[in-house]
């Protein structure tokens, strides 16, 4: 029996071509909810990024919790901070220099805020796949920092990844991959939330449609890929849903039987 369910955000609950949580979703959700299903949202964004007045119509939504920055920082339903895992150590001096040298652009996110060190063209061509995110341009100031993103390809990523040890990429889009402590991911988050609730994982669902996803449709008892998502995410999913814009969401709660 599904207890709780967990949902990503861009592009399986929030749709980017129309800017708004499709009607169908928001209302299987408060469903769902009202069944005694707890609901929790798994992004990668931040509290602030959730918080863009593209993406307010999650407000419309009873969450139990969220998920965020893939799993680095953990917010109970009033989105109080119950959880956080920044970088510490030789990870967050690579960072650091590499913020500082100024020779790609990064953003780094605080429990607050996001800022970025340059902007280039490929900052804006990389979120014309999400709604544009304006992140102000500022100097590293001390501050913890919990999650960094990159704008480079795969292969620019493959070429990068040995020589940032102690931190794991999580590909949000072709030319955009966020960066998390090593050992973190959506599933560990989803598990600690679990545990709070007594529940096991195999009482669980998760919905997903990018490739931070995999791992949590992984790990839970039912892990179900949206229509639109990646192939590599629909290849490790339990079961397939509809599009988001064809009620994926909705449709995939009644098919197991939360709704």
């Amino acid at each position: 029996m599904i207890k709780a369910v967990f949902l990503d955000f861009d592009w399986t609950l929030y749709a980017h071509d129309t800017h708004e949580i499709p009607a169908s979703a928001i209302d299987a959700l408060r469903r769902a909810d009202a069944n005694g299903v707890k609901v929790f949202l798994a992004t990668g964004r931040s509290r602030s990024e959730m918080h863009e007045k593209a993406a307010t119509d999650y407000k419309k939504i009873p969450f139990s919790g969220f998920v965020t920055m893939n799993g680095v920082i953990l917010l109970d339903k009033d989105e109080k901070i119950i959880y956080g895992e920044p970088f510490s150590g030789a990870p967050l001096e690579l960072l650091v220099k590499l913020f500082k040298s100024k020779k790609m652009p990064i953003v780094f996110a605080t429990e607050d805020s996001t800022y970025i060190n340059i902007k280039t063209q490929r900052v804006i061509d990389a979120h014309k796949a999400i709604t544009y995110i304006d992140h102000r341009i500022s100097e590293y100031t001390g501050e913890p920092v919990y999650l960094a993103v990159m704008y480079i390809s795969r292969e620019e990523e493959a070429a990068l990844a040995p020589m940032l040890p102690g931190i794991e990429f999580k590909r949000w889009c072709p030319i955009g991959a966020d960066l998390i402590p090593a050992g973190m991911d959506k599933a560990i988050g989803i598990r600690r939330f679990a545990e709070i609730l007594g529940i096991g994982m195999d009482e669980v669902m998760a919905v997903g449609d990018s490739l931070n996803d995999i791992q949590m449709l992984q790990d839970v008892g039912i892990g179900v890929a949206m229509g639109n998502a990646e192939p590599e995410v629909a290849a490790v999913a339990d079961y397939i849903t509809t599009g988001i814009g064809e009620d994926g969401v909705a449709n995939a709660l009644k098919h197991f039987g939360v709704i």
